[in-house]
């Protein structure tokens, strides 16, 4: 029997998927998440330190270096979390392709591949650095870092600069690089970074995520613009933001405490069916699905070819992802700087499952055509081989089944949101008291802070605990 070249390839490439899909990571991701859910850091990084090596090996080797990263940070490992974060660095800025897999993932799923990172991940990874340098007083790395944060916008942008409507500025990852260049003392950078986020706050974020500007952001650019004398700039923002500017005294260091709370969305496997409504005699395929609503042409090499098995077809079952929310029990917070002290908002900087929710919708109808042409060539090859062998189509059928899987993976120790504020602290010990608030409970923390004589002091602290119970994983 003399199987067709696009047979074996469907039957070898399923075959290397099935021996190399079970990453460490899947199987453990599970039993990580319920350490984190119950607020046991430890519990969750002893897991991802046994065997390191078999958690390095495979495609999903950026996931371990940003999930380690992550988890050490919580930790208060800072050396150890920016150490990660430099390995993570590599395969983040590692444009290379292995086309084998991209051949691969043709008759398999996009899981045989290198996991890159989505925007919105390889923004929040120069965050978590600029922490970790700011916290061991390497205030001039942490630049270094800014400035390659405004390489990975200007990419981002450039990736859908023809698509103004996808997730294409990120307005924290400008408060960021402003913070960063304040700290190096350079005031007139940091004011455009600020000018810079606050218009994709007032554009993007206020379009797609119903949200205004931080309070602390326009506080910091009214004191910037009154500090440098850029009257014009100041006279806007009071008028835009119907807030007067009062020249402050405080002396002392800059405290600027960023409190992360939650668990981001993650992505789970959804299944749909599609039925092939037309054929057109130029290869062009249109599949429809009445619950989405979505009728697509797509193009399928050799559907026009009488003995492809194309015309056994009449409908398409496959995996595409979707997001789901785990949220945060802590919706909003205070921070206390001394015992007597007013208690002080936090600002809303960074909704990061709503930007995670938009990337996947942004592409979605993207993802719909490659799923629709990958599953409509593994079908086209089980019918092909079922003409020449019942045996052969029975076996790739069932390869099929299980290699149609959604690609589900992400960085999933990231926060639902991201708040911040900075005030003026005297130098020395402080206990800070972080006092969350939700609908369900309210909990305070005492964060220690040792505040340096002169200049910034970065801090952050992850409240993990999500707002769902019964979480599977």
């Amino acid at each position: 029997m003399k199987l067709k070249p696009l047979i074996w390839a469907c039957l070898g490439g399923s075959m290397l998927f099935l021996i190399a899909a079970c990453s460490q990571k899947t199987l453990h991701q599970a039993e990580i998440n319920r350490h984190l859910y119950s607020g046991d850091v430890k519990g969750a990084y002893a897991i991802m330190n046994k065997n390191p090596e078999k958690w390095e090996r495979g495609k999903n080797t950026l996931l371990y270096y940003l999930e380690r990263g992550t988890l050490a940070w919580m930790l208060g490992e800072h050396q150890e979390s920016k150490d990660y974060f430099m390995m993570s660095d590599y395969f983040i800025e590692d444009y290379y392709r292995n086309y084998a897999n991209e051949a691969l993932a043709l008759f398999t799923n996009d899981k045989v591949k290198e996991y890159r990172g989505e925007n919105h991940e390889r923004i929040l990874f120069h965050y978590y650095q600029m922490l970790n340098f700011m916290d061991m007083g390497e205030n001039e790395n942490a630049l270094v870092q800014a400035r390659r944060l405004n390489l990975e916008l200007n990419r981002l942008k450039d990736r859908h600069k023809n698509n103004t409507k996808r997730y294409s500025r990120d307005a924290f990852a400008y408060v960021m690089i402003g913070l960063c260049f304040e700290a190096n003392g350079d005031a007139e950078n940091a004011f455009v970074a600020y000018r810079n986020a606050e218009r994709i706050y007032s554009e993007d974020y206020l379009t797609n995520f119903k949200m205004d500007p931080p309070s602390q952001l326009i506080s910091d650019l009214l004191r910037l613009a009154y500090q440098m004398g850029y009257n014009a700039d100041l006279d806007h923002f009071q008028k835009k933001y119907k807030r007067q500017y009062n020249p402050q005294t405080d002396r002392g260091g800059n405290f600027v405490f960023f409190w992360n709370t939650g668990l981001v969305s993650i992505k789970e496997e959804n299944r749909f069916e599609f039925v092939i409504q037309s054929v057109n005699g130029d290869g062009w395929v249109t599949f429809y699905n009445s619950d989405l609503g979505l009728s697509i042409p797509v193009y399928i090499s050799g559907s026009n070819d009488p003995n492809s098995g194309f015309n056994d077809l009449r409908f398409i079952a496959a995996s595409l992802p979707r997001m789901v929310g785990r949220g945060s029990l802590f919706t909003s917070a205070t921070i206390e700087l001394d015992s007597n002290a007013k208690q002080i908002a936090m600002s809303l900087a960074e909704p990061v499952s709503a930007i995670a929710n938009k990337e996947l919708n942004d592409r979605f109808l993207e993802e719909v055509g490659k799923m629709l042409a990958r599953v409509t060539a593994k079908k086209m090859a089980e019918m092909a081989a079922r003409k020449e062998s019942e045996g052969a189509g029975t076996i790739i059928g069932l390869l099929n089944f299980f290699t149609e899987r959604a690609d589900t993976r992400s960085w999933e120790t990231l926060p639902d949101q991201i708040f911040y504020t900075r005030q003026p602290l005297s130098p020395g010990q402080h206990q800070v008291k972080l006092n969350a608030a939700g609908p369900q409970a309210n909990q305070q923390f005492t964060i220690p802070v040792n505040m340096p004589k002169y200049g910034y002091f970065f801090e952050g602290f992850h409240t993990l605990q999500p707002a769902t119970t019964g979480l599977t994983r």
